[in-house]
């Protein structure tokens, strides 16, 4: 699950305050704030909303070249290979425009997020939020207003889709120019 670092951060301040007053280190148990909703959406939405924020072109080359969902590890390998030699022909072309190439440093980026995180988007987790809406309900309007965590408040929708340019844009720092 994505969520928006200042509502992490928020979270992270009032686990770290329950913490402190009602702690005790001779407890046999630690508290555990697992920070999560019922609410944020499965891996395939976010996947379709992400997409809704691309061009039309980068939509395109998305369902040509990474569009690949299959469970069969052989027939993903021969499909990576397609897609690395695809973005390399494309990269080609780039370079005839005179623009840098980035297509197949993208596939293979994307192609090891997937194989090193695979498991995460797999699995149905199911978490024990118990302290985390505990927190949350113990605070008074003023220290929700400046506390702000709650996941339920968040239209998952509009923010995946504003997601993927802001992270293009700020953390990667790349501008695709030419797409």
């Amino acid at each position: 699950m994505i969520a928006p670092v200042d509502y992490c951060a928020n979270a992270l301040l009032l686990a770290a305050r329950d913490i402190h007053h009602n702690f005790t280190p001779n407890k046999d148990t630690i508290p555990v704030y697992n920070y999560a909703s019922d609410n944020t959406p499965t891996y395939g939405q976010m996947l379709d909303n992400y997409l809704e924020a691309l061009g039309p072109f980068q939509k395109f080359l998305y369902h040509h070249l990474m569009g690949l969902r299959t469970a069969n590890p052989d027939n993903y390998w021969r499909g990576y290979q397609v897609m690395r030699w695809q973005a390399s022909a494309l990269d080609q072309l780039r370079i005839l425009r005179g623009h840098k190439p980035v297509l197949q440093k993208l596939v293979d980026n994307v192609y090891t997020a997937i194989t090193n995180y695979k498991y995460i988007p797999l699995k149905d987790w199911q978490l024990e939020t118990a302290n985390v809406n505990r927190l949350q309900q113990g605070l008074s309007q003023e220290e929700a207003d400046i506390f702000y965590s709650d996941l339920r408040s968040i239209d998952w929708d509009s923010y995946q889709r504003k997601f993927l340019p802001a992270f293009k844009k700020y953390a990667l720092q790349e501008k695709f120019e030419g797409l």
